[in-house]
């Protein structure tokens, strides 16, 4: 994520990952992986997907979620 992004949101961004204990790790944890197969709704409803760093870069480059983005609390 922080490759696509302006430095300023770049610099907002967490480094480490969540402890284990903390509160709604699922969304912070960027230890954690998730696959998902989109193959079939490519082939039944014609998508053409964009590859998961492309659609990040994109939402890093969109201005409304850049003011969404807050400096990470220590």
């Amino acid at each position: 994520m922080r490759e696509g992004a302006p430095a300023d949101l770049a610099a907002k961004l967490p480094t480490e990952a969540a402890a284990a204990g903390a509160e709604a790790p699922w969304r912070y944890n960027m230890a954690a992986t998730l696959t998902v197969d989109c193959s079939k709704a490519a082939k039944e409803l014609g998508l053409e997907l964009k590859a998961p760093a492309v659609s990040v870069r994109d939402l890093c480059g969109n201005a409304m979620f850049q003011r969404l983005v807050r400096e990470a609390s220590a």
